[in-house]
């Protein structure tokens, strides 16, 4: 959908994302702070729109880290996707789809996986720093091997009403 151009504070900040992120993952784990996360899938009839986060290969969808343990999971999918997208959804629309476990650094998070389903993929806000592409998942843009755990997990389990020629 949207790609930026190099913008020097854009690279250091994701530079310390990247290195950031396995620490802070770590920390939170050994502190037991870790409440899991929240992602969202949107979707029409055709298209599944998924994220690059700059700190981790691979598509994902929009999402991220509950910030306690007393946050909704369906709150986080929707507070998420604005803070990564600028896309506004409201959260009792979201349909919950299951917990996606995630291994990093072997730690497991328990994911919350939630779908919204639209006529059209929205636009979207890529601010270069967190999320650095969005864009409908196509043959063209992605290999198996490029799907982060939770894409993977969607296509396997509701793929089967997409009438995507990817799946």
């Amino acid at each position: 959908m949207r790609e930026h151009r190099f913008n020097l504070p854009d690279a250091l900040v994701r530079w310390f994302m990247r290195l950031g992120f396995p620490v802070r993952q770590a920390v939170k784990r050994r502190l037991g702070l870790a409440h899991g996360g929240a992602f969202l899938a949107m979707r029409t009839a055709h298209d599944l729109l998924v994220v690059r986060h700059s700190y981790r290969p691979g598509f994902d969808f929009p999402g991220g880290g509950l910030r306690s343990a007393r946050e909704d999971p369906r709150d986080a999918a929707a507070r998420e996707t604005v803070e990564e997208l600028g896309v506004s959804v409201v959260a009792t629309d979201l349909r919950y789809l299951g917990i996606v476990r995630r291994g990093f650094r072997g730690a497991h998070d328990r994911d919350h996986l939630f779908e919204w389903r639209c006529d059209a993929l929205p636009a979207v806000r890529v601010d270069n720093r967190e999320v650095v592409w969005a864009g409908p998942l196509s043959e063209t843009n992605a290999s198996r091997t490029d799907l982060e755990i939770t894409v993977r997990w969607y296509l396997r389990r509701h793929a089967r009403d997409l009438d995507l020629r990817y799946c």
